[in-house]
């Protein structure tokens, strides 16, 4: 019984470091291959019933996306709507024929994707109102890739605290366009600082705002926010960028507000 009980768990950890190896195997393969990385945000989505070349039924998934930023693959798609089509994980009710939902229109996302050979342009079904006629599918079905929103990836298992910490990653795969990262990360400085000036003086924000600003952008809003402060002085900016960048050992910064007070 214990010898069947250890070999069972032994067979659950073997194949569960199986598939944790093929995840990493995926994600690496999508991060580097990927045909076109870009930032887009979602106008709508579709579901609908297509044909194959062998009369078979299937449903089919088609994401309209307004691309922001070309950071792979420039040249071949443009800024404009593009559509991304796969094969549908969802089912069509009530014998209708096509689905449209706009529940996740806005959202932002870095997709990951290449183009759709399996997937050739059809009238019948690939929509027309497009400024990029090449149709995309998502590599390795990566699921909208990085969400700019939360700041994550569950499918590709990344992790992030901010939008400029994204954008510094993607500056680390390969055949990416640095320049147009570079835009990006300081346009999402610059409406992170925004955001948080807009906010009334009291409330500082999310620190995930903060992680977006330079030295500089933190000097300047720690002016406006602590101004009407007159008991307590306003930290340097030095000091805030590292607490909210996590670059601070937890005693100095302790001493330091101790100083303060």
């Amino acid at each position: 019984m214990v010898m069947l009980l250890f070999a069972s768990v032994f067979g659950q950890t073997e194949s569960i470091i199986k598939n944790a190896k093929a995840n990493q195997n995926e994600r690496e393969m999508t991060l580097k291959y990927s045909e076109f990385v870009f930032e887009g945000v979602i106008q709508k989505f579709d579901i609908y019933l297509r044909k194959d070349s062998h009369d078979l039924e299937y449903t089919a998934s088609s994401l309209l996306v307004k691309v922001a930023k070309v950071y792979r693959g420039n040249g071949k798609i443009r800024k404009g709507n593009v559509e991304i089509v796969d094969r549908g994980r969802y089912c069509l009710i009530n014998g209708q024929k096509r689905e449209t939902s706009k529940r996740d229109s806005g959202m932002i996302f870095i997709f990951f994707c290449r183009e759709a050979s399996e997937f050739p342009y059809d009238r019948l079904y690939n929509l027309d109102s497009v400024d990029n006629k090449t149709i995309l599918t998502e590599f390795l079905y990566s699921e909208w890739g990085i969400d700019l929103n939360s700041y994550d990836s569950k499918k590709l298992n990344l992790d992030f605290e901010s939008r400029t910490e994204i954008y510094e990653y993607l500056k680390t795969l390969p055949d990416m366009d640095i320049v147009a990262i570079d835009q990006q990360e300081q346009q999402a400085s610059q409406d992170s600082f925004n955001r948080l000036k807009s906010l009334p003086d009291s409330d500082l924000g999310p620190r995930s705002l903060w992680r977006d600003l330079s030295i500089d952008q933190t000097d300047s809003l720690i002016k406006i926010k602590f101004s009407h402060i007159k008991t307590f002085p306003a930290p340097d900016a030095e000091w805030m960028y590292k607490i909210n960048h996590g670059g601070y050992n937890k005693k100095d910064s302790m001493e330091r507000i101790n100083q303060k007070m």
